[in-house]
């Protein structure tokens, strides 16, 4: 037994040392709420119904005619099983506040600030492409410059930002576009190669249907699809608020839909590149991204009935109240009197004169809003946005009390945030762009190239020269290497 056992166990009266000693005498396992391996769990755990392991898989598969789940689903559910009808023919219902994003980042300047300010901080100052061949290089820097690339990171990434997601649709130059009447067997729609595929009897479908305007219409789905030798031409950027996503409750996307007209667009994955933004593994959130103006909805709407209070008062100084007085407390004015002086002094305006007898009194109505001080809620509310919006105070014109060490950890952090945002719109690029591009062209064989990204913020001259000397002179690299980065 060691010497730390021996020792005597505090008394309750010494809660934080006894807490100490009961921690350091608990394994690692044992602080970790024992989570115990598989085959002990199946040893010693009780035996759970059968049916709770297979009921939710069993169910929807017969419910939808399917034979099983694709390869890889496991057995999670990131969604109740009993809505996967509804979601994959319309798609996931996305968060309600998509307009109100919408409307906060096209009027708040701050903001609108702050969100482009990201924007052109991660994607402004370009990219270079990284692969061994360089005939593979210059192709795809021609492409990107074909179809405009740069543009639509900036879309891409401002989208994400304001919405929580991007959608880009490919356009391919053998690009399939068929409209077609979807059919349903016991509640489902399918079209009819799925239809054929699943080999239903077609005695047993029937048209679909779907409710548009109080009116029940066939249901006509545009499908679109790339060709088998298709290559890329462009892209083309998506309204975020129409478009959905179409899942299930394990998880597996087969698609998307865009519902901006009637009939609505499908389209598949091959075909648009969605990127979410801080995905959550909770509601909305699970099958979309995150905005980064959700914390910020009342904070907005805090600030403009603050915006609003302070108009109306500012305006009612231009013009402000009085306590008018007519005649002297032994000739008050008669009801006549008063009525002609009440129309003359209700059409002033800002900076108009007034004429008034000698015996016409005039006081100015005093406010509470007068001497309130409400520069400690501003400043409140402005910290909270900026909070939310992650920006250091310095980047929105904010000057704050700290030292050079605060000053470089709130750097670094937003730094990262950024490289975060670069990551996130590369790998989809490298993956649906550059793949298929290279694969088209110099074959399968070829590794796919890389997206790098030129520095967020440029080295000080005089500094990048001193730190290149000090490499030199240690061996760490050589004059020519020097000589480049010195440029």
């Amino acid at each position: 037994m060691s010497k730390q056992q021996k020792e005597k166990r505090p008394s309750r009266w010494h809660p934080i040392a006894r807490a100490n000693w009961d921690g350091s005498m608990r394994s690692y396992r044992e602080i970790q709420a024992r989570v115990l391996p598989d085959d002990e769990s199946k040893e010693f755990d009780i035996e759970l119904p059968p049916s709770w392991r297979q009921q939710p898989a069993q169910w929807l598969l017969w419910t939808l005619g399917k034979r099983g789940l694709p390869p890889g689903s496991g057995a999670g559910l990131v969604q109740s099983p009993y809505a996967d009808v509804y979601t994959k023919i319309y798609g996931t219902v996305p968060i309600a506040d998509l307009p109100k994003y919408r409307t906060i980042y096209r009027t708040q300047p701050d903001v609108q600030g702050a969100v482009e300010i990201q924007v052109n901080l991660a994607i402004g100052k370009g990219f270079t492409i990284k692969h061994p061949k360089k005939e593979v290089v210059d192709y795809l820097l021609k492409v990107c410059n074909d179809i405009n690339l740069l543009q639509h990171m900036l879309v891409m990434t401002s989208d994400m930002l304001v919405y929580g997601n991007s959608y880009t649709e490919i356009l391919w130059n053998e690009k399939i576009e068929k409209t077609e009447q979807m059919y349903e067997y016991k509640g489902v729609q399918y079209t009819k190669d799925e239809m054929e595929a699943q080999k239903i009897n077609p005695k047993e479908f029937k048209v679909a249907q779907i409710d548009y305007d109080g009116q029940q219409r066939n249901f006509v789905a545009q499908k679109i699809k790339k060709g088998e030798d298709a290559r890329i031409l462009g892209l083309k950027d998506l309204d975020p608020i129409y478009m959905r996503v179409r899942r299930d409750s394990w998880g597996n996307i087969f698609g998307y839909i865009q519902w901006m007209a009637f009939p609505p667009v499908l389209i598949d994955n091959d075909s648009l590149i969605h990127i979410r933004f801080r995905p959550k593994s909770w509601g909305y959130e699970s099958a979309y991204g995150t905005s980064i103006l959700m914390p910020i909805i009342k904070n907005n709407d805090l600030l403009n009935q603050l915006e609003n209070d302070c108009a109306v008062w500012i305006h009612s100084r231009a013009v402000p109240p009085l306590i008018v007085k007519g005649g002297t407390p032994e000739r008050p004015y008669s009801t006549p009197q008063m009525k002609d002086l009440m129309s003359i002094l209700k059409s002033r305006t800002a900076a108009s004169m007034i004429f008034a007898k000698a015996d016409v009194q005039f006081e100015e109505l005093k406010t509470i809003a007068s001497d309130m001080d409400i520069q400690w809620w501003i400043n409140y509310l402005l910290t909270r946005r900026y909070q939310a919006l992650g920006i250091p105070p310095l980047f929105m014109g904010i000057a704050e009390k700290g030292g050079r060490a605060t000053a470089e950890v709130l750097l670094h952090d937003f730094i990262t945030r950024l490289q975060v945002l670069q990551e996130l719109v590369a790998d989809p690029i490298e993956e649906f762009i550059f793949k298929p591009l290279i694969k088209a062209e110099f074959g399968e064989d070829v590794e796919n190239a890389e997206m790098v990204w030129k520095p967020i913020i440029e080295e000080d001259r005089n500094m990048r020269a001193q730190r290149l000397i000090q490499m030199l002179q240690a061996g760490a690299i050589s004059i020519n290497e020097s000589r480049s980065e010195m440029g």
